[in-house]
């Protein structure tokens, strides 16, 4: 890999996408997103962890175009997720009625035995919330890959600027010569 920020990312993203599918194994309105979605980001991993050398920009631009459909994905899921966080949190709501506080400050035995069905929605709530979380991380993560793939690409395609000494200069561009 060249460029270590890469490297870290990748690990990063990796070590996101095993969280994700833990969190979505059970988490039936995603699976079918985030799987296609896991699916996506280890080709591009893969392809990331099988650079030896220098990528060019002819690589580097199907890869970034990936990331962003990538992307593209992760905000439909997440789009998914809020809709049915909101539902999980209206029927919790409705559930509990004048209860809900009660409800609240109770210990999580007590929760289960006062109302099942409203402990098992904050439940899958929380769940949702934690795999949201995620997918926001993993968009930050791949934002931040994205932009160091262009990085490498800029810094293929601009030439340095030349190194030795700086140019001397015999006389002050301010002054004139009929001093």
């Amino acid at each position: 890999m060249p460029n270590q920020q890469i490297n870290e990312l990748v690990t990063r993203i990796n070590q996101s996408v095993q969280s994700i599918n833990q969190l979505a194994a059970n988490n039936l309105v995603a699976a079918n997103q985030v799987q296609t979605i896991v699916n996506s980001l280890q080709n591009v991993t893969t392809q990331l962890s099988n650079q030896n050398a220098s990528l060019s920009k002819q690589q580097i631009d199907p890869l970034r175009n990936q990331i962003t459909q990538i992307r593209t994905e992760l905000e439909k899921a997440n789009q998914v997720m809020v809709e049915s966080e909101g539902q999980l949190a209206t029927m919790y709501r409705q559930s509990l009625g004048e209860a809900k506080e009660q409800f609240e400050h109770a210990s999580q035995s007590q929760q289960q035995s006062m109302s099942g069905f409203a402990s098992q929605t904050l439940q899958a709530y929380e769940e949702e919330q934690q795999l949201t979380d995620q997918l926001h991380q993993l968009n930050a993560d791949l934002m931040a890959l994205s932009h160091q793939l262009e990085q490498l690409t800029y810094s293929s395609v601009i030439p340095a600027p030349p190194t030795g000494k700086p140019l001397k200069r015999d006389s002050d561009p301010g002054k004139t010569n009929l001093e």
